[in-house]
């Protein structure tokens, strides 16, 4: 990999693990947040191989994702914010009723739902960067990916 590619790559692994630690909150659940899944956070990640697109490119999924930056870190945040109010009120001396935590509830999912909407339309602006030919690549390498985990669940799994 060329060092050029190095600050592209450092910053959609940097992008990826903030929205992981805003989607599980403080002392969030182990394991990939749900938008990460299989989902378009991963397949922004495999469509975003630095040492396999053209200087054009590169330039056009740097605007993209410095684009998309600032609008998914305040997401980011008011998703962290409410993990917070939920562990608070979860933890708080007199026990919460589920109705008055309803509403927490919901502005999560919605946050949730969100991200996942501006992560989508991110991977198709920078799926509409890339040839046919990458795009194949991508679908391969997340193929490979997938039996590779699948390997190691049957080897792992008690």
């Amino acid at each position: 990999m060329r060092t050029r590619h190095i600050p592209l790559a450092a910053g959609v692994a940097a992008l990826l693990a903030t929205a992981a630690t805003a989607q599980m909150g403080v002392g969030g659940p182990p394991g990939p947040p749900p938008f990460m899944d299989g989902g378009a956070g991963r397949v922004l990640a495999l469509l975003m191989r630095p040492d396999q697109l053209s200087d054009s490119q590169e330039a056009q999924v740097k605007d993209i994702m410095d684009n998309d930056r600032a609008s998914l870190h305040a997401l980011m945040d008011k998703l962290r914010d409410a993990n917070e109010q939920l562990g608070q009120a979860l933890l708080a001396s007199q026990a919460p009723t589920a109705e008055s935590l309803a509403a927490l509830g919901e502005q999560i999912g919605e946050l949730r739902a969100q991200m996942v909407a501006q992560q989508v339309q991110t991977a198709l602006a920078v799926r509409g960067v890339l040839s046919a030919e990458q795009i194949a690549e991508a679908a391969a390498r997340r193929d490979k990916l997938a039996a590779a985990h699948e390997h190691d669940v049957l080897f792992v799994a008690p």
